[in-house]
């Protein structure tokens, strides 16, 4: 499918919004060699018309972190961790740029990539300590390959 084709598809009031995992690679020019960085995680972000919109969302250890600690205090049983801190630690630097991007979108189709198709989406608490931001308009979509 080409770029066109994609956007068709997307509703009117709809994003998708695609996270993948990256390591970029560090070119020396001087010497025509380089090294690979750390895992990182880049987020974008395609409408029904317009051009994408990209944001980095940094290395992928932190955010990695985050989930596996939202996904700790969601599963404590005894109920002695409230889970919105590390709601909103994650929302912070997953979501929280993203939202930048969407403006006035209502839908989100996400793409996700690695650990992060493990986050409960409607948990995550927003900059205004709102739960489940875009909670009744968040899709995810499932790819096999």
């Amino acid at each position: 499918m080409i770029l066109p084709d994609v956007q068709a598809a997307i509703p009117e009031g709809a994003a998708l919004v695609e996270i993948a995992q990256y390591r970029p690679y560090h070119l020396r020019p001087d010497t025509r060699s380089g090294h690979w960085g750390a895992p990182r995680y880049v987020a974008y972000v395609l409408g029904p018309g317009g051009d994408p919109a990209f944001t980095d969302l940094g290395e992928a250890a932190p955010l990695e972190a985050a989930v596996d600690a939202l996904r700790r205090a969601l599963a404590d049983h005894d109920l002695t961790h409230d889970p919105r801190p590390a709601a909103r630690d994650l929302d912070r630097l997953l979501m929280e740029p993203v939202r930048e991007l969407l403006g006035d979108t209502r839908w989100v189709f996400l793409s996700l990539d690695g650990p992060l198709h493990l986050v409960p989406f409607g948990a995550l608490v927003d900059e205004r300590g709102a739960e489940a931001p875009f909670t009744a308009g968040v899709n995810s979509l499932w790819f096999g390959g």
